[in-house]
């Protein structure tokens, strides 16, 4: 998957959909002073699925700050980060293993001094199960209004970012839309989104939507897509 952006998964709660649809939340809640983070799930999603949609959503995010080493408390830094991370959707072929996410984050957006970076990489391995490291964090200043300093440049020694990730998956490859069905409702996505590196209707994964996909859906059209 060629998505970007996500932090980490605290749980994942398997609902197990056998014709497509929601089968994990997964809610993180991630804490760092600066360290490297790993986590791997104790619980997995369908392995087997032809498709894989990933919907992350950052809903909250803080940070403690120091001036002159200086303990200034936790601020409310969910502003700092821009607008095209908070959330995102991304598509993987399946089966398992598969690549959810694997970026490098900065907030804020270059021009502007991050507050804090980090590498990130979600993967799902063959048995369905998450993994995730974010390494080489960083954490770096932030501009914050502090009673009665006014505003001044702080120093960040802590951040912690929650929110949710759910996982949709179906048996077809060409069920772009994951309703259980590769019908004209997923040409209608591929033919629209024909000529553009779109991961939606990028069916084989090879960064554009050309003949290639639109071959592989044409074969598996009418096919009504479960799990055995």
């Amino acid at each position: 998957m060629r998505s970007a952006h996500a932090l980490a998964i605290a749980s994942l709660a398997l609902t197990g959909a056998a014709m497509g649809g929601i089968d994990a939340t997964w809610p993180f809640d991630l804490e760092t002073t600066g360290s490297d983070v790993t986590w791997d799930s104790t619980t997995a999603i369908n392995p087997a699925a032809g498709r894989f949609k990933f919907v992350y959503e950052i809903t909250a995010a803080d940070a403690d700050g120091s001036l002159g080493g200086l303990p200034l408390g936790t601020f409310d830094v969910l502003s700092m980060i821009p607008p095209e991370q908070l959330s995102d959707v991304g598509y993987a072929q399946g089966p398992a293993p598969v690549t959810v996410w694997s970026s490098h984050i900065d907030a804020p957006a270059p021009p502007e001094a991050p507050a804090v970076s980090a590498d990130v990489l979600i993967t799902v391995d063959g048995s369905g199960f998450a993994h995730m490291s974010m390494t080489n964090v960083t954490l770096g200043t932030a501009t914050v209004n502090v009673p009665p300093f006014g505003t001044v440049m702080i120093d960040i020694t802590r951040i912690h970012m929650s929110g949710t990730i759910t996982a949709e998956v179906a048996a077809c490859a060409a069920d772009l839309n994951i309703d259980g069905v590769v019908d004209t409702a997923d040409l209608g996505i591929l033919l629209g989104q024909f000529g553009t590196d779109n991961e939606q209707g990028d069916i084989n994964d090879d960064d554009v939507v050309d003949t290639a996909d639109l071959g592989i859906l044409l074969g598996q059209f009418g096919v009504v897509c479960s799990f055995e």
